[in-house]
Parts: C-alpha cells; sequence; structure tokens
C-alpha cells in the first residue's frame, strides 16, 4: 500500500506549476483599474535619441497585444529623476517632461488611452539599461473612460535612436 502513495505523491509533485522567473530583466509590468482592470508583463524595448534628450519606451504583451509606451523628456543626459507626465495636448516646454499611452484590445475593441498626469521615475541607469516606477492617470482619446496604471521598468535595454530624431517642434539654441 506504501508503494501507490508514494507513487501518488511523485507525480503529485511533478505537477507542481513551476516558479515565476525571478529574473525581470529587460520587462516592463503594469497593472491598471478604473473603467479597465487587468495587468501584465512584457519585454521592453528602449531608444535614447541623445539629439534631444529623449528616452522613448515601448512594451507590447504579445498574448493580449496590451501595449504601453512612454516618452521622457530629459534636462541634458540620462539620470535618474522624476518626470511629471501631462497630456499630448499640453504645451510645455520644461525638463524633466513625460508623455505616456495605453492600447488596450479585446476580441471587440480597440481602445487607446492617453496619459493625462502622473509620474515616471527614473531610478537608475546602467550600461545601456534603465529603470524605474510608473504611476498615470489616463483617458480613453475617444471618450470618458479613465484609467490608473501603475508599474515597474527594469533593466530595459537602451539603444541609439536613428539620425535625425527627437521632436519635430524642438527649438535649437542659436
Amino acid at each position: 500500500m506504501r508503494i501507490p502513495i508514494v507513487i501518488v505523491l511523485l507525480l503529485a509533485a511533478g505537477c507542481e506549476k513551476p516558479a515565476a522567473p525571478t529574473d525581470r530583466t529587460g520587462l516592463v509590468s503594469w497593472q491598471w483599474s478604473g473603467a479597465l482592470q487587468g495587468e501584465t508583463t512584457a519585454p521592453g524595448s528602449a531608444r535614447w535619441c541623445g539629439a534631444d534628450s529623449l528616452l522613448e519606451v515601448m512594451a507590447v504583451d504579445s498574448a493580449t497585444d496590451h501595449g504601453l509606451g512612454f516618452s521622457l523628456l530629459t534636462p541634458d543626459s540620462l539620470a535618474a529623476a522624476q518626470h511629471p507626465v501631462v497630456a499630448g495636448s499640453v504645451a510645455a516646454n520644461w525638463r524633466p517632461l513625460g508623455f505616456a499611452a495605453f492600447r488596450w484590445v479585446s476580441d471587440t475593441a480597440l481602445k487607446g488611452f492617453e496619459a493625462t498626469g502622473g509620474t515616471i521615475a527614473i531610478t537608475a541607469t546602467g550600461p545601456g539599461t534603465v529603470t524605474g516606477t510608473i504611476d498615470l492617470r489616463l483617458r480613453l482619446s475617444q471618450g470618458i473612460d479613465t484609467l490608473a496604471i501603475r508599474g515597474t521598468f527594469d533593466a530595459v535595454s537602451i539603444t541609439p535612436a536613428s539620425e535625425p530624431c527627437g521632436r519635430l517642434t524642438k527649438i535649437r539654441k542659436g
């Protein structure tokens, strides 16, 4: 009788859910609440435009097609700092500053949300990487629904942006 119990225990141990990966390098994780609720983690990619001191970070969950992107305008170089986030329609000329958007997809709808406020913080930079936190308020681009997003980005790899890069409306010092 002991042998069948041992076999059942061994089979049950083999069916355990594998542990979640502990290495978060290169990942962007975020949770949203409000008109919609959910959470996801996706590989992140970042591009640095030295000509405009602009960092662009994108993450798309290929399983759900949910995507989060943000742009950070830094004073001159990439360093740990808080970046207040404003709506893209705001004519802002200060730095540091951030803009963000979220794409939510279902079987029947595609909804785009634009950030209306919040903060994105760069907490660390490493050789070719950036790490930080996300705290956003967003509004549906063509509607009144709102969301809050909180998340992190961990050691996302940065590649140089192709020249010319940056904002078309950038005022150059002359």
